[in-house]
């Protein structure tokens, strides 16, 4: 924990450095005549790109449910679940957002703990992989070679093909992994060890049902619709401040934000968001009087219209804590 909580710290400080630099180059009357003159229509359109993207996310949710074998998973409980767990993680340090959606489902839908977090493990997972290879693509139509890309590209490049033999070794060899594991698993005298046994079997067999074409072509293409809608979010965004967007600036900015959240530092991405962002754009010459106005308004549109949704959410389907706390209080 100690080890963690370094590597946090460490993390969050470099981050402030990086912000403070930016902060004294910064010329503030630029970037204040960006924030009062950018335009109210490309605004609107940035924030109904990314609404429609939050309505969007909860229907890969409820196929992925459907393909694990709940077949009646109702549109309305799973786009709640969602929109508090993005509420939550808004507000706390880590993914504590993750539990509450598994609370939820289980709560209303009787879904199994183990079950909701392989969907949210499968569907993290579709997003990384989208947006890993968004940022490959966008990034070599930058103009400009910054030294940390030169890093990051091929590291994310070996990560991406090494997630995608591991998970075509997983299908190959599903028999044998699942033996061990089992193995394994009898010899621990704990109760937490059969949990985890259903869990892998459950991943295991999560991945299966993904490689099937059937499956894994309606995966790809929500998915890719999911992350174009975003995509149109950002670029809109960026002409709202009087930039001339390409679609691979905006892409770029997009995915190094999206992988930001790989490793969650703070509520709500607060300060990560913003340096990702920024340092994204300025590999395609966008000035820090631009960028960081793009970065301030896209993140309060983001992290609000959740909050908001998630108050609708709250609201319409009646969502009690009380409730959610019993749930995670029994024993299963």
């Amino acid at each position: 924990m100690k080890s963690k909580l370094a590597v946090r710290l460490v993390v969050i400080a470099i981050f402030s450095v990086g912000a403070a630099w930016a902060l004294t180059r910064l010329d503030w009357a630029a970037f204040q005549r960006r924030i009062i003159e950018a335009s109210a229509t490309d605004l609107a359109l940035m924030l109904l790109m990314w609404v429609t993207a939050l309505l969007l996310r909860p229907l890969r949710f409820q196929f992925l449910l459907r393909v694990l074998g709940h077949a009646r998973v109702p549109y309305a409980q799973v786009w709640t679940a969602n929109m508090l767990g993005m509420a939550v993680n808004s507000f706390t340090a880590m993914r504590a957002g993750d539990v509450v959606v598994a609370l939820f489902l289980r709560h209303r839908l009787g879904i199994d703990i183990h079950r909701s977090l392989t969907v949210m493990a499968a569907d993290a997972l579709c997003d990384f992989l989208c947006v890993a290879l968004l940022f490959l693509t966008a990034l070599s139509f930058a103009p400009i070679s910054a030294a940390w890309t030169e890093h990051a590209a091929p590291v994310l490049a070996v990560v991406f093909v090494g997630v995608m033999v591991a998970m075509a070794l997983v299908i190959r060899l599903r028999s044998g992994v699942l033996a061990i594991a089992d193995r394994v698993l009898a010899r621990i005298d704990r109760p937490w060890a059969g949990r985890l046994r259903e869990m892998a079997h459950d991943v295991l067999a999560g991945v299966a049902a993904i490689s099937n074409w059937r499956v894994c072509v309606p995966l790809i293409l929500i998915s890719a619709g999911i992350w174009m809608v975003i995509g149109a979010s950002y670029w809109f965004g960026l002409r709202a401040v009087s930039i001339e967007p390409s679609v691979a600036a905006a892409s770029f900015a997009m995915s190094a934000v999206a992988l930001s959240f790989i490793v969650p530092l703070g509520p709500g991405g607060l300060g990560a968001f913003e340096a990702a962002a920024v340092v994204a754009l300025s590999t395609f010459n966008v000035p820090l009087e631009a960028a960081i106005p793009f970065a301030v308004i896209a993140h309060v549109f983001q992290l609000g219209s959740a909050l908001l949704l998630a108050m609708l959410a709250v609201t319409t389907q009646k969502v009690d804590y009380r409730s959610l706390l019993k749930a995670a209080e029994q024993k299963r």
